[in-house]
């Protein structure tokens, strides 16, 4: 994974005081108050993404910056990120433990809930994970990037055999035109041995399409099919771009039960 120099994006450093915890998403919120925790409470920390992970030294440096308080003034940054965590469903029991907050099963649930629901695009980074078409349960639901998770499901439902998906900051930043020319895009691929020509047609991704793994026993003599909507901005809120997913996936015609899903 590429780091991009602004892993937030350009606008993040321009906010106001009053607002910029606020306008944290969820997943940032997540890797923000847990470093403020560790550091509030000098907490040697077993979480090596937070420890060796440069965005987030990055984003909390803008935190200090954008409230106007150095290091030494770390107690402000926790009280205002812990009163948005608050906003946003951390239990005022578990907040109220201190450090012993860290060790807090309740407290890691909330964590987890934030950091597998980013708010906007530029929270979900890519994964190692091919975003096939295992979906059933927690652990198939949280190998796809977020906001491919419900058109999946949609898709599924509905008969079609998906075998890869993309929705990630990697995909705005450095793949413009890797599926669909001359487009950023989120995708969901659709394999093709139950197509008929029509959907080909309509289905049919322009792009580079150079893709690997298990990608090329899907092909179609080197052609590719599936959904797809743009990715206007790192900006982008993830529930605006799942929902254009999911329009696009209602639209197909059911296909009736897939014999590879039974």
């Amino acid at each position: 994974m590429e780091n991009s120099k602004e892993p937030y994006g350009p606008e993040f450093t321009e906010i106001n005081k009053p607002t910029a915890i606020n306008k944290l998403g969820n997943t940032e919120l997540s890797d923000c108050f847990m470093a403020s925790l560790i550091k509030q409470f000098n907490i040697q920390s077993i979480h090596r993404e937070l420890n060796d992970d440069p965005r987030v030294d990055m984003l909390y440096q803008s935190l200090n910056d954008c409230l106007g308080v150095t290091e030494k003034q770390a107690q402000i940054v926790y009280s205002e990120l812990l009163k948005e965590a608050n906003c946003r469903g951390l239990d005022s029991a578990v907040s109220d433990l201190g450090a012993k907050m860290y060790y807090d099963e309740a407290f890691r649930e909330w964590v987890d809930k934030m950091k597998y629901t980013p708010t906007y695009v530029r929270e979900v980074y890519a994964t190692n994970n091919l975003g096939n078409s295992d979906i059933e349960g927690y652990y198939g639901e949280i190998s796809l990037d977020f906001p491919v998770r419900e058109a999946c499901k949609v898709l599924k439902d509905s008969g079609y055999s998906t075998y890869w998906s993309s929705a990630n900051i990697n995909d705005f930043e450095s793949r413009k035109g890797d599926v669909v020319k001359d487009k950023s895009t989120a995708y969901i691929l659709i394999d093709h041995h139950n197509l008929s020509p029509e959907l080909k047609e309509s289905l049919f991704l322009d792009g580079k399409c150079k893709f690997w793994g298990v990608a090329p026993s899907h092909s179609d003599d080197g052609k590719y099919y599936g959904i797809w909507s743009e990715i206007t901005s790192p900006n982008m809120l993830c529930s605006d771009l799942s929902n254009c997913l999911v329009e696009e996936a209602s639209r197909l015609p059911k296909l009736g039960p897939n014999p590879e899903q039974e």
